[in-house]
C-alpha cells in the first residue's frame, strides 16, 4: 500500500513525498517513508530495523557507526572495523574504520554475493 503527494507544485504529476507499507509472507510488517519536502533533513538516509528483543539503526551520514538497541538495555553505538565485531562483520571490512569510502565498498560486497 502506498500514499504520495507532491507538494512542490513545480515537480507536479511527480510526487515528492510517498509512505509505503510493505506485509511480508512471514507476517513481519515494513514500512518506507521517502521524501525531498522533509524539513532539516536535507540528504540523510536512514535504515531502521525494529524487532520485539531489538532494533538496529544506520544513518548515511554517520556511516561508520550502527546503533543497536536492546530492550531493556542502554543503546550502544557500534563502529566499523573494530574487535569487538562479529568475525562475520569484519570478513568485507577491506579498508577499516573512518574513511567514508567504506559505503562504496559495503555496497560492492553486497553486490557481489547476490549476483
Amino acid at each position: 500500500m502506498c500514499a504520495k503527494q507532491s507538494f512542490v507544485k513545480g515537480r507536479a504529476p511527480l510526487e515528492d513525498n510517498a509512505y509505503t507499507i510493505i506485509g511480508y509472507d512471514n507476517g513481519a510488517v515494513g514500512t518506507v517513508w521517502s521524501s525531498c519536502v522533509n524539513a532539516g533533513s536535507m540528504h540523510g538516509q536512514k535504515i531502521r530495523l525494529i524487532g520485539s528483543k531489538a532494533s538496529i539503526e544506520w544513518w548515511d551520514e554517520q556511516p561508520n557507526q550502527l546503533r543497536l538497541q536492546i530492550h531493556g538495555k542502554p543503546a550502544q553505538i557500534l563502529e566499523r572495523g573494530m574487535g569487538y565485531l562479529y568475525s562475520e562483520a569484519l570478513q568485507d571490512d577491506r579498508m577499516g574504520g573512518g574513511h567514508p569510502e567504506g559505503l562504496f565498498e559495503a555496497w560492492s560486497n553486497l553486490y557481489s554475493r547476490l549476483l
